[in-house]
């Protein structure tokens, strides 16, 4: 199914959803701005943390190494028998606060809170470097190649850890995503750019789809409104993409999500995770995984229970696949609208989450700050309680990006970057080579924006000093990378 036939596709099956209603924004596509109230904001964003919160501890018995227990009841079983779903109880959420999916959040946000918008991925991997918390996968990796010297985006890439596809960045893009909120541009844009401190390709799409759909919620009308964000941030051509597709054509051929998750299974299980699936009887790549959560969404009708339990009983990462599903639906509907039984026992100012100096009342407040520094820099404005947010009127699709299977060279590439003496446009032209031909080029400009193109040219909204990156893929997705300084005169 091509791109341009989605929308269609999930208009269809939002229709036959019967969503519960979500409360929208007070104004919408007025001059090219959304405006809404900062306590529908704050009602949104605190319905996110909470709606991960839920889904993460609900999920937590059965995920990877706990649902070893289940092939010690039957060794074929791949989906979690309903009868054997975690019970709830609304204690449970506060188990949260000692997840990897919460309390990694906090560091990025302290670099956005510290740098501002337009921070280098290298300091990002700096305060990624100097954090204490337990870490494992493409996490762990990234971490300690950082601690050696191995700057972002080296650190993540796959000439440096074999872990580059799995989950993690995926897991813990979610406060990244609110602090765009209404804004999935600058989703895309900077979970691109932090995702590369310990992915790549595949991993890091994982971080880019789901950031997407975050900051799409606030906004939404409809829950197909939220998935096209996301299928629109990731290039036809990769993998991941191919995988959500098919989610969504199991769904129109009329597949109960059993047999969509079964069929995903047998096309698309291939982790290169070390020691994953054909070792450990786990599978932790992002596309897979990401997979489990568009079933969710999917096959879930709206309804947040629901869409979690799917997400849930697909197995493998089956706390963070329904952690993100929670977060995104809790965005939509918004804190209010959450059932109180994942809401009533929450501690938002008693415990701190492991290892940082936040509390849930401190998150939300710090993912508040930094949603107010980018609705800034994108130009937007935020007085008397009411946020002024800027629309965009592109939607981008980030340059393809694949771990080789084979040993190939990167792309090699020259660039000249110059300015007709006046005002603030720069032009950026690049020419690459590469045995495999090159496919595309993309120019990330350093400040929340990026267009596809050999040759382009773009308008900063104010004079000063940016970093922009241009991105160059061969026919294989095996990309090369130059970042440029940039000067933008009065």
């Amino acid at each position: 199914m091509k791109r341009k036939e989605i929308l269609s596709v999930m208009l269809a099956l939002s229709m036959c959803m019967g969503l519960p209603q979500a409360a929208f924004a007070e104004e919408a596509d007025v001059a090219g701005t959304i405006t809404m109230s900062e306590d529908e904001i704050m009602n949104r964003m605190k319905g996110g943390w909470a709606g991960e919160m839920a889904g993460v501890t609900w999920g937590a018995p059965t995920e990877f190494y706990n649902f070893r227990q289940f092939f010690e009841i039957d060794p074929d079983m791949t989906i979690i028998p309903e009868d054997l779903v975690p019970e709830w109880t609304p204690e449970t959420v506060n188990d949260a606060f000692s997840q990897d999916d919460l309390y990694v959040d906090t560091t990025f946000l302290d670099c956005l809170k510290e740098n501002g918008p337009y921070t280098d991925w290298s300091v990002y991997g700096k305060y990624f470097g100097e954090s204490e918390y337990r870490l494992w996968h493409a996490n762990k990796w990234g971490r300690d190649n950082v601690r050696a010297g191995i700057e972002a985006p080296w650190s993540g890439h796959y000439l440096n850890t074999l872990h580059c596809d799995d989950i993690d960045w995926q897991i813990e893009c979610d406060a990244i995503g609110m602090a765009c909120l209404a804004q999935p541009e600058a989703a895309k844009e900077l979970a691109w750019r932090i995702g590369h401190v310990m992915n790549y390709g595949d991993g890091v799409y994982g971080g880019v789809y789901v950031s997407a759909m975050y900051a799409a919620a606030f906004t939404a009308q409809s829950l197909d409104e939220i998935l096209a964000a996301g299928m629109k941030a990731i290039p036809e051509e990769s993998q991941f993409w191919q995988v959500q597709n098919d989610v969504l054509q199991c769904k129109e051929d009329g597949m109960s999500w059993e047999e969509a998750r079964e069929f995903i299974v047998d096309k698309w299980e291939n982790d290169r995770c070390p020691g994953g699936l054909y070792n450990d009887h786990f599978n932790i790549d992002a596309k897979m995984n990401s997979a489990f959560i568009t079933i969710g969404l999917v096959y879930g009708d709206g309804d947040i229970e629901k869409s979690m339990i799917i997400a849930m009983r697909c197995g493998q990462d089956s706390d963070c696949n329904p952690a993100s599903i929670g977060g995104i639906l809790g965005c939509f509907y918004g804190y209010d609208a959450i059932d109180e039984k994942w809401t009533s026992a929450i501690d938002w100012d008693g415990t701190k989450f492991e290892y940082t100096d936040y509390t849930l009342s401190d998150a939300v407040a710090a993912n508040l700050e930094a949603a107010k520094s980018i609705v800034e820099a994108n130009g937007g404005k935020v007085e008397n309680g009411q946020w002024t947010i800027p629309t965009s009127d592109t939607e981008g699709t980030i340059i393809l990006e694949q771990w080789p299977m084979d040993k190939n060279p990167m792309p090699e590439f020259d660039y000249v970057v110059s300015t007709n003496g006046e005002g603030n446009t720069v032009y950026f032209d690049a020419s690459a080579s590469d045995d495999d031909g090159i496919k595309d080029y993309q120019w990330f400009f350093g400040d929340l924006s990026f267009e596809s193109g050999q040759n382009v040219s773009h308008t900063y909204r104010e004079p000063g000093a940016y970093t922009a990156t241009c991105y160059v893929t061969d026919e294989g997705g095996n990309t090369g990378w130059q970042q440029i300084s940039v000067l933008v005169h009065e």
